[in-house]
């Protein structure tokens, strides 16, 4: 799967977290809203979406199911602020997950994840 589809599979599951339907959110746009001291992860400044660390876990949950991975559980989501880190986070679970996948069944994972 490629970058851009996987963005677009993550706005989809946060535009369902919002409620809304049709709202463009930018790759770059912050999610979160935490205070300053905790901004672990460089964004650029200007609008968020305020997300919370409940939306978090919402996000969390939301992504696990809609690309079958399963995301570690000491992940700190502050650490991937914008789609486009969530993006390239789980495109590494995916080549990850085609790796194991194809160790087990015998065959090569070259090119699982194309980008």
């Amino acid at each position: 799967m490629n970058t851009e589809r996987i963005e677009e599979k993550i706005r989809d599951v946060i535009v369902f977290i919002r409620g809304g339907a049709g709202e463009e959110i930018p790759v770059d746009m912050n999610l979160f809203d935490f205070p300053e001291e905790e901004n672990l992860s460089p964004v650029s400044p200007g609008p968020t979406l305020g997300f919370d660390s409940l939306d978090g876990l919402e996000l969390i949950l939301g992504l696990q199911e809609e690309f079958d991975i399963e995301v570690p559980e000491d992940l700190d989501m502050r650490m991937f602020r914008t789609v486009r880190q969530i993006a390239q986070a789980i495109s590494a679970l995916l080549d990850s997950k085609a790796a194991v996948e194809a160790r087990l069944s015998g065959t090569s994972s070259v090119g699982a994840n194309p980008r």
